[in-house]
């Protein structure tokens, strides 16, 4: 219904369904819940190919996930790292090629945040952003980006001498 569907009914969809469903994954009481919001969300995340579908999630991701990955309560924070993981890269196809390259290095900055995050739970959240977004993305993202990511999310274990 959403790709067939007429430009308002499209609008409804993204409003009503996909991003109030997002949101709710981040709000959610339990992670539980937060993890059968994002299942819900999953076929948009896998479908990125498919045509308007990444500039859709942009739309309706970018209207919150960012702001909720800097709140005060670590939970959401944590969803919303979560959601993040799973929906990257968030990119529009309209955007000039600095705007995106703006775009991916915000994501890429959010995730390192989450690994200096001063909650445990939002730093475990973080390790598995990371390595999932590297595992997925491996060729795509950037050398340099790869590097810090990895550096930030090692270094504290080598300082500490952890095995």
């Amino acid at each position: 219904a959403w790709k067939d569907g007429d430009p308002a009914l499209q609008a409804s969809i993204e409003l009503n369904f996909i991003q109030e469903l997002a949101t709710r994954s981040c709000l959610a009481a339990t992670d539980d819940l937060s993890s059968r919001c994002r299942r819900v969300l999953r076929p948009w995340h896998r479908s990125k190919d498919a045509e308007g579908v990444d500039e859709m999630l942009f739309r309706v991701h970018s209207a919150f996930v960012f702001r909720y990955l800097s709140c005060a309560n670590a939970g959401i924070r944590r969803r919303a790292g979560m959601l993040l993981a799973e929906a990257m890269p968030l990119q529009d196809p309209s955007l000039s090629a600095a705007e995106l390259d703006d775009s991916l290095q915000e994501q890429f900055d959010c995730l390192k945040r989450m690994i200096k995050d001063p909650c445990p739970h939002v730093r475990e959240a973080g390790v598995h952003a990371i390595c999932r977004v590297i595992g997925v993305y491996w060729e795509a993202v950037p050398a340099g980006s790869i590097r810090t990511l990895l550096n930030t999310m090692v270094s504290p274990c080598v300082m500490l001498g952890w095995p």
